[in-house]
């Protein structure tokens, strides 16, 4: 475990930025780690265009751009680890909470954990039932920044948050990149506990589960996919210098994605 200091600079005031997102319950703008991925990318997932250009699309203009079914077969296969051995009352509890989030937010619906469990057969649970969650699922967080906060959902951890887990599901091929200096998820993940507790986890690792088949193209097509017959683990190793790089990109990201925003709002209000 790596204990950090706080350095106590003096308090300056700034500025809310102006994001796509707003918090009523912080009161704030904000942003998600995979919103800086999306704008930072070179070539973006369902346009193949420059990443901003389809974050604009996305964010600003409100395009909709349906899940392929590597979304959903993700979230199942997390949902599945995470939440098999709960009871039904329990599933049934979580449903509804869900229900209310999908009515809330009707752009960003979340899979029920009860279709997610039922899209499974004894061959695939069999496979998904060798991972051994650590216990504490799909963990709320906010990282505060100076004029923004960044929203996460910690997939897995240990109680006392020393060890964190990130679910993925690929084939053995696009599972590699996972073990490359630009996987940063369970950084930030990281950020936020130092934030919360004074101290870097001490464990770090990415669960992938083996998936076979291919909805490239499609639309909502999950159902072409399936756990092929592997889990592996890949441990990610981190530091204060590695979390500080991340936090200034993020600062930085936010900032750009904000001036464009303030543009496109003014721009938005011309008659």
């Amino acid at each position: 475990m790596q204990k950090t200091e706080k350095s106590k600079s003096q308090e300056i005031s700034v500025e809310p930025l102006l994001l796509p997102r707003f918090s009523k319950k912080k009161d704030c703008h904000y942003i998600s780690y995979s919103q800086v991925g999306s704008w930072e990318d070179e070539k973006s997932f369902n346009l193949g265009i420059k990443g901003r250009l389809e974050y604009i699309l996305g964010y600003f203009f409100g395009v909709q751009f349906p899940d392929q079914g590597w979304g959903v077969f993700g979230e199942d296969a997390e949902n599945a680890v995470c939440y098999r051995d709960y009871s039904k009352e329990e599933i049934a509890d979580l449903d509804e909470k869900i229900k209310i989030h999908n009515i809330k937010h009707p752009n960003r619906p979340q899979r029920l954990v009860s279709d997610s469990l039922d899209s499974f057969d004894e061959r695939e649970m069999s496979i998904l039932k060798q991972i051994t969650p650590l216990g504490t699922f799909q963990k709320e967080g906010w990282i505060n920044f100076d004029g923004f906060k960044l929203l996460l959902y910690i997939d897995d951890a240990t109680e006392d948050f020393k060890k964190l887990r990130d679910y993925k599901t690929a084939s053995r091929n696009s599972g590699k990149k996972y073990e490359l200096p630009e996987y940063k998820q369970l950084d930030v993940y990281s950020i936020w506990v130092e934030q919360e507790y004074d101290y870097i986890p001490d464990e770090l690792e990415v669960c992938v589960i083996e998936r076979a088949g291919n909805c490239y193209g499609m639309v909502e097509r999950r159902d072409l996919l399936s756990v092929k017959k592997d889990v592996w683990y890949i441990d990610r190793k981190t530091s204060p210098e590695r979390l500080q790089k991340i936090k200034d990109n993020i600062i930085k990201v936010a900032n750009e994605i904000s001036e464009y925003y303030k543009v496109y709002l003014k721009l938005k209000d011309i008659k």
